[in-house]
């Protein structure tokens, strides 16, 4: 099954539910299907799973409103941050490729058994009379940017390293008569790789050790 293939089943599975966990933090975990809403989101830190969001930011030519969202859900393991603009579009419109909105965040992943593997990222959008949707995406690991031209899915391309926390960027923008719907960044994992541990020794290795261990004690002896 394809990359692109999982993450459109993703979406028929139960995004992650949200609760309030004090001030300026939310937790995430199985349930009931809820959202964030993009315009009360800057300033938050958010686990989800065993990840924590923090460092959020959102700008340049985009303005939310509270009727957009941003879900943090994962299916088929694949880990999906999908911004859903729809029902308010007329605002997807405002992001000029001269001033695109801007969507940036970090990711820490907290299981130290895991590590990034790969990224892609999507789009669903409407082009209507030629018009065009941009997303681009950089970050932390990944050589140049993945670029998202009308909703077309990019990667996965694999992180450099080994790598636990990551600092994402989405610009975004549309022109003509066209609009976005949503844009997904997605990631999967890895285990840490398993450290390399001296294996015992021979047994004709090991009995030569005590054997030069005793001679050593001999002459030390013989010595004093």
């Amino acid at each position: 099954m394809s990359f692109a293939t999982q993450f459109k089943k993703s979406t028929q599975i139960g995004v992650l539910a949200l609760s309030l966990a004090g001030a300026g933090g939310l937790a995430l975990s199985a349930g009931q299907a809820q959202a964030l809403a993009l315009n009360d989101l800057v300033g938050k830190t958010i686990t989800a799973g065993d990840k924590t969001i923090s460092d959020i930011t959102i700008g340049g030519g985009f303005t939310p409103t509270a009727n957009q969202t941003i879900d943090f859900s994962t299916a088929g393991g694949i880990w999906i941050v999908s911004t859903n603009f729809a029902p308010d579009q007329s605002t997807t419109l405002v992001p000029s490729a001269g001033n695109p909105g801007i969507l940036s965040y970090k990711v820490t992943i907290n299981d130290p058994t895991k590590l990034f593997a790969k990224i892609a990222i999507q789009g669903d959008d409407n082009t209507l009379s030629g018009g065009a949707t941009d997303q681009m995406v950089t970050s932390t690991g990944v050589a140049g940017a993945l670029d998202s031209i009308n909703g077309v899915s990019v990667g996965p391309t694999d992180f450099s390293g080994n790598l636990s926390t990551i600092n994402v960027t989405s610009s975004f923008y549309t022109d003509g008569q066209a609009s976005f719907n949503n844009i997904s960044q997605k990631f999967t994992q890895k285990d840490v790789p398993t450290s390399s541990v001296p294996g015992p020794l021979p047994l004709l290795g090991l009995g030569s050790a005590f054997g030069i261990s005793r001679r050593l004690r001999r002459r030390i002896a013989t010595n004093g």
